[in-house]
């Protein structure tokens, strides 16, 4: 997680607080009004993972908002995992642009997640950003 955040503005210091930290260990200390990631779940590699201690974070009536490309998501072969990711979306009821590759969760969920996570592979190339990216590897259940 990213430490670059703005001077919090006086009124707000009693109920906003912003977290630096390692996603790979972050373990959720409460429920959470809102939860985003914008163009930073491509850099990491159990990225279904951190969704799903995320989504489970969540205040009943909170919001997830993550950009999230399927295509970084791969099977035991290394075919993409797109079609299984929007089934998934569907599945759970959330929303997810495959335009504009945003995820909207309402709500904590306890999502079971119907894989298991491999590894990653760094040397992914770019994604549609453009910018390097990781590839996380599953096996779908």
């Amino acid at each position: 997680m990213a430490g670059m955040f703005s001077i919090v503005p006086e009124p707000l210091k009693a109920t906003l607080q912003l977290r630096v930290g390692s996603t790979s260990d972050w373990a959720a200390s409460g429920d959470y009004d809102l939860i985003s990631c914008i163009h930073g779940i491509h850099y990491v590699g159990d990225k279904l993972g951190l969704l799903r201690k995320a989504i489970a974070s969540l205040r009943p009536d909170g919001l997830l908002i993550a950009n999230l490309d399927p295509e970084n998501l791969k099977d035991t072969e290394g075919k993409s995992l797109h079609v299984w990711w929007k089934t998934e979306c569907l599945r759970n009821g959330w929303k997810y642009s495959t335009r504009r590759h945003l995820l909207q969760v309402v709500g904590r969920q306890d999502w079971s997640v119907t894989c298991t996570y491999l590894g990653a592979d760094d040397q992914a190339g770019p994604n549609y950003t453009g910018q390097p990216a990781v590839n996380s590897y599953y096996e779908v259940e």
